[in-house]
């Protein structure tokens, strides 16, 4: 039994990690998150789901900051306009979710399965994700400045028309990825390994260090590479 939202006769209760009562109501998470919004309760800031799922749901304008999902499902849901900065997946499965013109920031992936996550218009400065595999994202105008990638897969996936200056790639598997209009400073990726990817009209500056990589193509690119202690396959 999840420890901090339960279901019962008297409904389902929202609480924060510290046990703090957000919101209570008739029917599913989902289903009273959504109630909750459309009655103009918008602010779940720190709210903790463990061992939860929440699927089939479209919310705009809440704010969870500082959340917590753990051990959880997120299925086919779609998310505008919302402040989820500072929260923090973990464990979890994140599954055709859409999120736009929303902040991110310092949010963190740890030890998470992300499968056709698309993510528009939103700032993601300061995420970390460590440990975790992102699998056909698509990822837009959006502004990663001082994200970190941490013994991370990502797989068939797309960047474009993003701000990347001073990313930091660290120990990861980038495979069948393309960047496409992306611009950005002091990017430093080291021991990854990058497989048939893509680099399309971008103007980055990189520093690449002990990357073995297969296939890498800039087209009709500014790209300015220091590359040290380079192993090409």
């Amino acid at each position: 039994m999840p420890t901090n939202w339960f279901s019962s006769k008297e409904g389902t209760v929202l609480r924060t990690r510290d046990g703090k009562v957000i919101h209570q109501g008739q029917g599913s998470l989902g289903e009273v998150i959504a109630r909750a919004v459309e009655n103009g309760i918008v602010d779940f800031s720190g709210i903790a789901l463990q061992e939860s799922e929440l699927a089939g749901t479209s919310i705009s304008g809440i704010v969870a900051g500082d959340a917590l999902l753990d051990s959880s499902t997120i299925d086919i849901m779609n998310m505008r306009a919302c402040d989820l900065s500072g929260s923090h997946v973990v464990n979890s499965k994140v599954i055709l979710v859409s999120i736009g013109s929303s902040n991110l920031s310092a949010v963190r992936l740890t030890d998470t399965d992300a499968n056709g996550v698309t993510v528009s218009g939103s700032d993601l400065t300061g995420i970390v994700v460590s440990r975790s595999r992102l699998y056909d994202a698509s990822i837009g105008s959006c502004n990663l400045s001082d994200a970190k990638l941490h013994e991370t897969k990502l797989i068939t996936s797309t960047v474009s028309s993003s701000e990347l200056s001073r990313l930091l790639v660290r120990k990861c598997r980038i495979t069948d990825v393309a960047f496409n209009g992306d611009s950005g400073e002091h990017i430093k990726i080291m021991g990854s390994e990058m497989k048939f990817v893509d680099i399309n009209g971008c103007s980055l500056k990189m520093d690449i260090v002990a990357v073995s990589y297969t296939h890498l193509r800039a087209h009709e690119t500014s790209l300015h590479l220091v590359c040290r202690l380079l192993l090409e396959k």
